[in-house]
């Protein structure tokens, strides 16, 4: 009977602790952790090139689109008989109005990023 505790007390002594047990555990697990977190920042990076891929093709859709009725605002402007001084003001609106895309481009740009 003696003989089985001894046994049974030095079985128990060579077993690892609690805390050596969740050490070693934690160690195998980092690397599965770490791809992870490698996966997810690839992932969410392609994800949000392909946002900004689609946000650029479709301001440029719509700065042809604003630009061409713009331009033919303009033109009809032209071929109104207005005073000079008015057309000349109306002109420059319809300018200002042309380049307001660009700068929101910018700021996109800036801001985005």
């Amino acid at each position: 009977m003696k003989d089985m505790m001894k046994q049974m007390m030095e079985i128990s002594k060579s077993q690892p602790s609690t805390q050596q047990f969740a050490d070693e555990f934690w160690k195998s697990v980092q690397p599965i952790l770490h791809a992870q977190k490698n996966f997810a920042e690839i992932n969410h990076n392609t994800h949000v090139e392909l946002i900004r891929i689609m946000v650029d093709v479709r301001y440029k859709e719509i700065h042809k689109q604003t630009s061409g009725a713009l331009r033919n605002i303009c033109s009809n402007l032209l071929a109104l008989p207005l005073h000079e001084s008015l057309r000349k003001m109306m002109m420059m609106m319809m300018m200002m109005m042309m380049m307001m895309p660009k700068r929101g481009k910018r700021f996109y740009e800036e801001v985005g990023t």
